[in-house]
């Protein structure tokens, strides 16, 4: 996982940033089929949400990748 120090200048902010992304991931490792490789663009706004916040955008990120990856229902 890389946290870019352009958008995370300060390593607290950046450790913190990937403490949160893989508290994301290991919670709902179900979010994703097994064996896609997922990539988390770590932005600064995401230290300002609470982990209640992060969860419900990465849990409707999902719902709306593996939908379009399905395509459209015939």
């Amino acid at each position: 996982m890389i946290a870019a120090k352009k958008n995370l200048p300060l390593a607290v902010d950046r450790n913190r940033a990937k403490r949160l992304a893989r508290e994301l991931f290991r919670t709902d490792a179900a979010a994703f089929p097994a064996g896609w490789e997922i990539v988390l663009v770590i932005r600064s706004g995401m230290l300002k949400r609470s982990l209640a916040e992060l969860r419900k955008v990465y849990a409707a990120a999902a719902v709306r990748i593996t939908a379009a990856k399905a395509g459209p229902s015939a």
